[in-house]
Parts: C-alpha cells; sequence; structure tokens
C-alpha cells in the first residue's frame, strides 16, 4: 500500500508514531519537527498533512496552494539545527472533539 510518508527516508520512528496516531485516529493537535538540516522535517510533516487531508488534497499542497496547510520557516535559520511547522486542519472531527460517552448525573 502506497501513502505519503513513502517519500519520507531516514526517519522509520517518526513515520512509525505518525501511521500508528493516523490509524488509531489519536493525532494529535500539533507536532513540532526539529532537528539537523536536511533530515526530512519538513517532507514528514508535509507527508502527515497529505495523510490527514486526503489524496484529493495532495496536488495543492504540492502547489503551496491548499488553504489547510501552512508551513512556517524561522526567519533565521541557524547552520545547525532549524525548525519548520506544518499545520494542516483536520476535515473530520478527532477523537477529542467527540461528545463523550460518559454518564452523567443529573
Amino acid at each position: 500500500m502506497s501513502d505519503a510518508f513513502d517519500g519520507v527516508r531516514a526517519q522509520a520512528h517518526a513515520v512509525s508514531v505518525l501511521r500508528r496516531a493516523v490509524a488509531e485516529d489519536r493525532v494529535a493537535s500539533g507536532y513540532l519537527f526539529e532537528g539537523p538540516n536536511g533530515v526530512g522535517k519538513e517532507r514528514c510533516a508535509i507527508a502527515l498533512a497529505k495523510t490527514l487531508l486526503g489524496q484529493s488534497a495532495h496536488a495543492r499542497i504540492d502547489k503551496g496552494a491548499h488553504p489547510d496547510v501552512r508551513i512556517f520557516r524561522p526567519r533565521d535559520e541557524a547552520p545547525a539545527t532549524s525548525r519548520s511547522s506544518v499545520f494542516a486542519k483536520r476535515c473530520c472531527p478527532t477523537r477529542s472533539s467527540r461528545p463523550s460517552k460518559r454518564n452523567t448525573r443529573s
């Protein structure tokens, strides 16, 4: 089965964690991808956005034209490390936004 994470190299643990979170519908409200330049932080974050938003969003994400995906980069990137964040709005409710099934007393 091919998915958006297939293009991410040398990040087996990160990809495994993100795939499991998606499969179990337990995606966190935010992720920080941090590390040395060139290790695949942005590629991994974009793969997560593509996975959450679905196949129909891939082309617009690749063009930088998807309204629900924002890429933030620092103005002055340090030579050893940099941070970039990719935010994607989910098109379906998360587990935490669903009504609770707990018994309530009046």
